[in-house]
C-alpha cells in the first residue's frame, strides 16, 4: 500500500526529525534513524505546492520517485492564486526534464 500526503505533506518533512528526537526519548523502542526511515516510505503529491523552496525541501527527504506532479487532475480552486500551481509545474518542468 502507498500512502500518498496531500500538499506537500504539510509539515512531515520538517517536524520527523523533531518526531523521531523526542520520541526516542520518551522510550520509543525505535531508533530516531528508524523513524526518520519510516517516515520516508510516504509519497508526497505537490499540488497545490506553492514554492520552490518547500519542493526542495521535499527533494532532501524522500527519493524524486515519492514526489508526485499530476498537473492534469489537480483542481484549481478558485481562491487559490494561479501563480502558487504555476511554480510547482515550472520547477518540475525546469528541474525533471
Amino acid at each position: 500500500m502507498r500512502i500518498i500526503l496531500s500538499r506537500s505533506g504539510g509539515n512531515t518533512p520538517l517536524l520527523a526529525p523533531r518526531v523521531a528526537v523526542l520520541s526516542n526519548y520518551l522510550g520509543c523502542e525505535l531508533s530516531p534513524e528508524e523513524i526518520i526511515s519510516d517516515f520516508r516510505i510516504f509519497y508526497f503529491e505537490t499540488a497545490p505546492s506553492d514554492f520552490e523552496t518547500n519542493l526542495r525541501t521535499l527533494e532532501g527527504f524522500v527519493p524524486t520517485e515519492q514526489i508526485l506532479n499530476q498537473p492534469q487532475t489537480r483542481v484549481l480552486l478558485p481562491r487559490c492564486p494561479l501563480g502558487r500551481q504555476e511554480s510547482a509545474v515550472s520547477y518540475f518542468d525546469d528541474n525533471y526534464r
